[in-house]
């Protein structure tokens, strides 16, 4: 930015204003169009930051500019929440990455992170959720509890088995029946307690078969294939999902 002495030389010593002294032979500062025209871009410059076009009938818009530019610490950051669902994301995403970035080299304390001109106190930090549209998810902790949010740690999983916060464990497999009919079958992973239900459904499309499965315990489960004659039925595969905890 220009100072009215860098394009005049009635400027005074620090290149600024001066009414002169016509007595004593010192003339006052010369109004410059180029400096005029300086200024003039240095704030057009601010509007076109924050795309606001120019208006001549408004003597506001170099302030709103700004207010569009810079957060309103007075507005809780208000300003987010009404820039919709994108400017929320963004600045979520922003925090989080700001957030660790300290965390990597600061050690935290209560009683300094609320000390005074420290951090936020408890008002400013609800008013900031709040602006953020972030809900009670916030202030949850991490666990399988009531009222506790889940991390990943607690959907455990394989290619054959998965595991939810509940305990609830489903598992799933395929097998062909043996020459009797009559088939024990392993489950991918013992059920801590007990299996509480199993459902088989045959994949060999030649002929409709009836299936009937039962839990031996927590580690296997023994099952039967009849025809619709009545007789055992041999080299059917059966695809089965059960559920256990």
């Amino acid at each position: 930015m220009q100072k009215i002495g860098d394009v005049t030389p009635t400027a005074d010593i620090n290149g600024e204003w001066t009414n002169g002294n016509v007595a004593a032979g010192a003339a006052p500062t010369m109004l410059d169009a180029a400096w005029l025209n300086s200024v003039q871009r240095e704030l057009i410059a601010i509007l076109s930051a924050a795309a606001i076009a120019t208006d001549p009938l408004n003597d506001g818009q170099v302030i709103n500019s700004l207010k569009k530019l810079f957060l309103q610490t007075s507005n809780n950051l208000s300003e987010i929440k009404t820039a919709g669902t994108a400017a929320q994301l963004s600045a979520r995403a922003n925090i989080a990455a700001a957030a660790l970035a300290g965390l990597a080299t600061q050690v935290f304390s209560v009683s300094t992170a609320t000390a005074n001109a420290h951090a936020v106190n408890l008002l400013q930090l609800n008013n900031a959720i709040s602006a953020l549209s972030l809900g009670n998810a916030s202030t949850k902790t991490v666990g399988t509890g009531a009222n506790q949010i889940p991390d990943m740690n607690s959907f455990t999983s394989s290619t054959t088995w998965f595991k939810l916060p509940s305990g609830k464990i489903v598992q799933t497999g395929v097998f062909s029946t043996t020459t009797s009919g009559n088939t024990i079958i392993n489950f991918p992973v013992p059920f801590p307690t007990a299996c509480r239900s199993i459902v088989a459904t045959q994949q060999d499309t030649t002929f409709p078969n009836i299936i009937g499965c039962i839990p031996l315990g927590t580690t296997q489960f023994r099952t039967t294939t009849w025809n619709y004659n009545g007789g055992a039925v041999s080299g059917t595969s059966v695809a089965y999902i059960a559920i256990g905890d």
